[in-house]
């Protein structure tokens, strides 16, 4: 009788080539509209019949009531990574998934006035702030006030040690952020209870960009005008599948010159960013994605789940990798603004260093430095 078993290079081409699919697949499913095919899942009872490299054995069952529409983003649900055969990894079986649990926001307090635009809130044990512009009946337009108490809140997060990741985004689930208030605009800027027209939000966008903490914008609804630059300063975008992406300013009679134009143009290329800024069009959330200005697009009842699973990730890493990281990816926008930022955080890493606290403890203990115990790494 002929046995069954595989010829070992038999058996390793069929395992890596199954693997290479699926991986394939969840990369770059076919279906742009729907989750991609999910990470290997075991058999938890394979059989004769159904071995630990059987096809069926990878699958996981798709639901009609739980398919990307009502329960996965556009590149699904997060599964823990797993090897050929389709047993968890190493990393999968330290780390284990990311919670999907809701968050437990608490009121968070901000130094100075009380806030009237935004709300300031922190997820009890998580180290998450979440930052809300909190004016629905403008559709979450910002007037001067308005962008005076996102820089307080921002300020705030930035300096409180257990706040590890920043979430951005508008009261409601009509917009994100509409832009400048119109009825607040004259002829010098936006005109606020002070009567001197300013355009504070510019120095709002740089405070995002320089803040050493991941920002990340949960956008459902209009992310519109100034409100489309806001999204794009931020490091990441989660969109629900009703938010709309534009930029208003040449119907209004207004521009972002700044990071409006190069930021915009950075992402999706300059034809794109022209088109979006001459034409003045709206976007749909998937079209957004398929140019790369946003990052995925989840069901709008799941906006504020998918944006926490992200944070999570986020938290799981190194803050100074991350803070590194940032200045990293915006140097090469921000010029010599960009540079001294990273410059700084190279120094803050020095300061941490054996090497660097020898100068500190050589200058105090009236001493000379020893640097010859530190090798001259190539």
């Amino acid at each position: 009788m002929a046995s069954d078993k595989k010829d070992p290079i038999t058996f390793c081409y069929e395992q890596a080539t199954r693997r290479t699919a699926i991986l394939a697949n969840h990369l770059s499913p076919t279906d742009p509209t729907s989750p991609p095919h999910p990470l290997p899942l075991p058999n938890p009872h394979p059989t004769e019949a159904s071995s630990a490299f059987d096809t069926a054995a990878f699958v996981e069952p798709v639901n009609a009531s739980t398919s990307s529409q009502a329960d996965g983003g556009q590149f699904g649900k997060s599964q823990p990574y797993a090897s050929a055969t389709g047993q968890p990894t190493k990393y999968a079986r330290i780390h284990g998934e990311v919670k999907r649990t809701p968050a437990v926001w608490r009121k968070a307090e901000v130094p100075g006035p009380e806030l009237e635009d935004v709300l300031y809130e922190k997820a009890e044990g998580e180290g998450i702030a979440k930052i809300t512009i909190n004016r629905p009946e403008r559709r979450n337009a910002f007037r001067p006030e308005t962008v005076k108490e996102l820089s307080r809140a921002f300020n705030e997060a930035r300096d409180d040690p257990d706040v590890g990741v920043i979430i951005f985004t508008g009261q409601g689930s009509l917009a994100f952020c509409s832009g400048g208030d119109q009825h607040f605009r004259g002829r010098g800027g936006y005109v606020g209870n002070d009567r001197v027209p300013r355009l504070n939000v510019l120095d709002l966008q740089v405070q995002i960009r320089r803040l050493p903490k991941p920002v990340v914008a949960m956008v459902a609804g209009y992310a519109v005008g100034g409100g489309h630059v806001l999204h794009m300063v931020c490091d990441l975008t989660i969109a629900a599948d009703n938010a709309v992406f534009g930029q208003t300013g040449p119907k209004v009679g207004s521009f972002d010159a700044g990071y409006g134009c190069s930021i915009m143009a950075r992402t999706i290329g300059q034809k794109k960013a022209r088109e979006m800024w001459f034409l003045a069009r709206m976007y749909t959330a998937k079209e957004a994605l398929d140019m790369g200005l946003i990052n995925t697009v989840v069901p709008v009842a799941r906006l504020e789940e998918e944006t926490l699973i992200w944070c999570r990730e986020m938290l799981r890493n190194s803050p100074m990798a991350l803070r590194v990281l940032k200045s990293s990816l915006n140097a090469v926008d921000d010029g010599g603004a960009g540079l001294q930022e990273l410059g700084g955080n190279a120094t803050l890493l020095f300061y941490g260093s054996e090497e660097g606290s020898e100068g500190r403890e050589a200058y105090v203990e009236g001493r000379a430095p020893d640097f010859s115990k530190f090798k001259r790494l190539p």
